[in-house]
């Protein structure tokens, strides 16, 4: 049942925080609420009852929790996703579609850093422990969730951790220092750099393949170097003969002057080589790899030591995945890798799997967006220009002058420093609405001619404790009212009217008998509806129920 104890008896909404008698000046305390529960607040002003829940469906899994996704196509063919443990289900106008289920690799744990984005029937899903995964919509009944086929992932020249150890005859710097690993492992690596924490050494000299000389450069932490704790940098130094130059996805040989391949790890790495790409298949020698060519070479000719080299995605392994992903300017932007936590990758404009790094305007790219600190990348987001939400800062990221963004031509700007957590943020108008780092604040990054740049204003600062267990979860409603839905950790809405163009931003509280865990908004043909996940105890047993707000219903 709603209830309010208004300050004015003709208010025009808000529940205002406790320290409303501390600021007489500002007009906002006195043109709200002191308290309202269960009331919807209106643009237009005044309040009503807010709307009853009315039940769709209960998840998969009752004792687990579960997330809400939206997959919008059109405003009549629109979708909600319920992702919980390593499943995902279909619902559409209010049902359940089908029986299907589809199989993610998302586990329970994982649900709140999934990252999305979608376009027509594909969206792309992102997380820093999976591959990015692409869905595919067929039908009503008929979706696939798969790795991304990217064509070309982000590469670069990034050497070989081997899962072996080392130990050195001394780690002060100097020449002539013996490295002997645990397991065969050397070979065409004269020249290459050995690297372990603030240690580095240059490779001087083989003696087999357990055995190489170095000149230490800069003294390593001890003689004993664990099992992945050390890498083997660039490319072996010898000269690379290919078999053939192309055409494109044709199979070909790569032959090495002296032994270098290794018989592990050297798949799905890249080779750039006389002016073309080739994409490594497999291990036939220490001599031959087999690959696949990806773009053609000008000559099969012997390329020399330094004039190629072998290249590693920077994506997979103990550099993870990416975290953060948008679709801008026709490009598939990845960012946030927890290897490369401050990097923003482009696909080529036009085809969002290709990532092969170029210098066209229309090629892909790959940038570090470097900060004071080293926050890694949460969120991209649009509005003006493309949005960079990290945890300590906010980005802006645009091309040159009235161009787009392209390899050789990407300006980024640092606009403020409120820093964002995990929850998805929201667009709202010209505004992008996102959670502080805390948890608590939620703030809107929105372009300011005056200052020809962005800020990030407190959207909660006249409401301080609405958000006081901190936020999880965030959608916007945009008919038939204008509605911000915040879920929060003690399982309590937080909700508010809010119009930029006509300054609204009046928040209450919603509460039912049960606790709220995730919300999502989808449109229909007439209007917009929210939909949330509730936890609720029935008979003695917690239950959890796909439900959303409908209006023709009486407040639960």
């Amino acid at each position: 049942m709603g209830k309010a104890v208004p300050i004015q008896t003709n208010f025009t909404a808000g529940e205002l925080s406790p320290r409303v008698g501390s600021r007489v000046d500002i007009a906002k305390y006195g043109n709200g609420l002191k308290k309202g529960e269960n009331l919807q607040y209106l643009v237009q002003g005044g309040a009503r009852r807010r709307p009853g829940s009315r039940w769709v469906a209960e998840v998969k899994h009752s004792d687990k929790w579960t997330r809400l996704i939206t997959f919008k196509y059109n405003r009549d063919q629109s979708y909600m996703l319920e992702v919980g443990d390593l499943y995902m289900r279909v619902f559409k106008d209010g049902v359940r579609v089908g029986s299907f289920e589809i199989v993610t690799p998302y586990t329970e744990a994982m649900l709140d850093d999934i990252g999305f984005v979608q376009r027509y029937d594909t969206m792309f899903l992102v997380h820093p422990e999976v591959p990015t995964q692409r869905l595919q919509r067929f039908g009503d009944d008929n979706w696939r969730l798969l790795p991304a086929p990217f064509t070309v992932e982000p590469f670069d020249e990034m050497g070989v951790s081997p899962a072996i150890a080392l130990t050195l005859s001394s780690a002060a710097v100097g020449a002539g220092v013996t490295f002997t690993s645990t397991g065969a492992f050397f070979a065409a690596d004269q020249g290459r750099d050995i690297v372990s924490g603030s240690g580095l050494a240059t490779i001087t000299g083989y003696t087999n393949t357990n055995v190489v000389t170095c000149e230490i450069k800069s003294a390593f932490s001890g003689t004993s170097i664990a099992s992945g704790a050390w890498t083997i940098t660039g490319t072996p130094q010898t000269t690379c003969t290919p078999s053939a130059v192309g055409p494109v996805g044709a199979g070909i040989t790569l032959t090495l002057g002296a032994a270098g391949w290794r018989a592990t790890g050297e798949g799905g790495k890249y080779i750039k080589i006389n002016g073309g790409l080739v994409r490594v298949n497999g291990y036939t020698s220490s001599t031959i790899l087999n690959g696949t060519v990806q773009e053609v070479l000008t000559s099969a000719t012997a390329a020399i030591a330094n004039s190629w080299t072998l290249n590693s995605t920077i994506w997979g392994g103990t550099n993870g995945y990416p975290r953060a992903v948008a679709l801008h300017e026709q490009r598939l932007l990845l960012a946030g890798s927890p290897g490369h936590p401050q990097t923003l990758c482009g696909s080529r404009i036009g085809d969002v799997l290709d990532f092969e790094i170029g210098t066209a305007d229309d090629a892909a790219f790959s940038r570090e967006l470097d900060s004071s600190e080293a926050a890694p990348i949460q969120h991209l987001s649009l509005s003006r220009r493309l949005m960079v939400h990290t945890s300590s800062n906010e980005m802006s990221v645009r091309g040159g002058v009235e161009k787009p963004i392209s390899p050789t031509s990407i300006q980024k700007n640092d606009e403020s420093t409120a820093g964002a957590n995990f929850v998805r943020p929201v667009k709202i108008g010209n505004e992008v609405l996102f959670v502080q780092r805390a948890g608590r604040k939620i703030r809107a990054c929105g372009y300011r001619y005056d200052i020809d740049g962005f800020d990030s204003p407190d959207r909660t600062v006249f409401s301080e404790h609405i958000t006081e267990s901190g936020i999880v979860d965030m959608c916007f409603q945009q008919e038939p009212d204008a509605q911000l839905t915040c879920v929060r950790a003690d399982g309590v809405l937080a909700v508010s009217a809010y119009e930029t163009e006509q300054e609204v931003n009046a928040w209450g509280r919603w509460i039912t008998q049960g606790l709220y865990e995730s919300c999502a908004s989808i449109p229909t043909t007439a209007s917009e509806q929210t939909w949330n996940i509730t936890q609720r105890t029935i008979n003695g047993n917690v239950k959890r129920y796909i439900e959303y707000f409908d209006p023709t219903l009486k407040t639960d």
